[in-house]
């Protein structure tokens, strides 16, 4: 994947310069897809505290390298919701990607710390990893 930066140009109806635009380039199209995503925990719980959020920045950013041609522009983390502005291809649905951030990202989270979101999670599902971890 190749960026091209163009030139700015003097648009003569208003005799303004328009700002030069970076495409991204596949092989048969030039595109520059920008999304302004939001996304948040169920019921928008509060579980995003300090430690969370600088675990859950970095896993962010681990998992979108992992994807081809994804970059993150900006990303801010609350204690109860994301904001994450992204690059995605238009090779990868932007629903397919973000199935594939949050569930991952829940995955190491919930790996990482049990305690604090067992509240989250079904009282069936509390008692098998309560049930879990006296075995270990």
């Amino acid at each position: 994947m190749t960026s091209i930066m163009y030139r700015p140009r003097r648009c003569e109806t208003n005799r303004r310069y328009i700002m030069p635009r970076q495409f991204s380039k596949l092989s048969h199209s030039l595109y520059e897809c920008k999304y302004h995503i939001v996304f948040c925990p169920k019921y928008r719980y509060k579980i995003l505290d300090r430690v969370v959020s600088a675990y859950a920045k970095q896993q962010i950013y681990r998992l979108c390298n992992q994807k081809d041609g994804v970059a993150i522009l900006e990303l801010n983390v609350q204690t109860d919701h994301v904001h994450l502005v992204v690059t995605i291809p238009p090779k990868y649905a932007v629903s397919r990607f973000m199935g594939y951030l949050k569930g991952k990202l829940a995955l190491v989270v919930w790996q990482t710390r049990i305690d604090g979101y067992r509240k989250i999670w079904h009282p069936c599902v509390k008692r098998m990893c309560s049930n879990a971890s006296k075995k270990i």
